[in-house]
């Protein structure tokens, strides 16, 4: 049998309205659009749990430091999305409890005790969970649009980042660019409306 081409895909409402709004940002309909992500997952190769094992030492090393305080790391930018060049940095997102103050002795300690990956430039990121959503800034969008979690106590990360994803697909926050960098802005009801 000859396959059609053709095929109906089950997914979670919340995923429907992400892909649904992408679509529309990109002005493609939501079938171009999974047609173009299936494809660009497939080219890829590399499966992305591979892509990243050189890291575990690293995150070995994290979990060893701070322990019960670390909740959880996380790969994202550049390295997640493809945009990647032979010079890009890696960027990881390390959370930590309330516990940890998050002060310039972390980077020192990050700098002096690290463990380095060759000439792979890592560029970390201490940071707490968001107290809310609506007080998430720009970096935790910009992770729940792309990043990879590689080590996390429980679901705590992977159920901020679906909390973050449902935040944007409802609009109350939205994506614009400026010389080539990405902020984002906050909606009201009035905005999401579009009166």
């Amino acid at each position: 049998m000859i396959p059609s081409g053709k095929f109906v895909l089950r997914i979670e409402p919340k995923f429907h309205r992400l892909l649904s709004q992408e679509a529309k940002r990109n002005k493609t309909s939501l079938n171009n659009l999974c047609a173009s992500l299936l494809k660009k997952g497939l080219e890829k190769g590399e499966p992305v749990a591979e892509k990243f094992a050189f890291l575990k030492p690293t995150v070995d090393q994290l979990k060893d430091h701070f322990g019960k305080n670390l909740l959880g790391v996380l790969v994202f930018g550049s390295q997640v999305t493809g945009e990647a060049t032979e010079s890009s940095d890696w960027d990881l997102l390390i959370i930590l409890s309330n516990e940890i103050a998050l002060t310039r002795s972390l980077y020192r300690w990050w700098d002096e005790e690290a463990t380095l990956l060759g000439t792979i430039i890592v560029n970390p990121q201490f940071v707490h969970l968001p107290a809310s959503l609506e007080e998430a800034g720009g970096l935790w969008f910009e992770t729940a649009c792309a990043s990879h979690v590689m080590w996390e106590q429980g679901r705590v990360i992977t159920d901020c980042l679906d909390q973050l994803r449902e935040f944007i697909a409802s609009d109350r926050v939205r994506r614009y660019w400026s010389q080539g960098q990405p902020y984002w802005v906050r909606q009201n009801e009035e905005q999401r409306s579009g009166n």
